[in-house]
């Protein structure tokens, strides 16, 4: 068997471990866009409907804090 050949299993596990690769990007990729939408609604509704300093505000701003950690926590810091 020449080294460039690619037994059957070996080649099964390659095709496995790029589906599940390509699939752990997606589901990424979705979570990231969720926590992205999350930050900037709270964003949005402490600044443009509620104005920087009201008081309802700070709690958008608590609240954007504590998904940013949830996301560091996630996918930043090693398990």
């Amino acid at each position: 068997m020449r080294s460039d050949e690619i037994s059957k299993e070996e080649r099964e596990f390659l095709s496995l471990m790029t589906r599940n690769l390509r699939k752990a990007r997606r589901e990424g990729a979705i979570i990231g866009g969720a926590y992205m939408f999350c930050v900037l609604t709270m964003l949005y509704v402490a600044i443009a409907k509620l104005g920087l300093l009201h008081p309802v505000s700070a709690l958008c701003y608590g609240g954007v804090a504590v998904v940013a950690l949830d996301a560091y926590r996630r996918f930043f810091k090693q398990p």
